[in-house]
């Protein structure tokens, strides 16, 4: 469960994955990251994009809670800015 933007990014996450709700947004692109890889160090750069626009009234509408009540398992990123 995510939030995700109406753009080809977008679009191209929910078609490939079909196992999951999101919530679009107008105001924002669909996330984006870039991870660089050396010999011993790994560097991301993020673009959290529509993922800020995800909204407490989405994840508690009844349809989309009962995926929360079935769930097994959690996986909640933090990101600190």
């Amino acid at each position: 469960m995510g939030c995700i933007g109406k753009d080809e990014s977008g679009e191209r996450l929910k078609q490939q994955i079909d196992c999951c709700l999101y919530q679009q947004s107008s105001k924002s692109p669909t996330a984006t990251c870039l991870i660089l890889i050396t010999d011993q160090s790994r560097s991301m750069i993020t673009n959290i994009g529509a993922a800020n626009d995800f909204t407490i009234d989405y994840l508690i509408d009844p349809q989309n809670w009962t995926f929360v009540e079935q769930a097994r398992f959690f996986y909640v990123p933090v990101r600190f800015q």
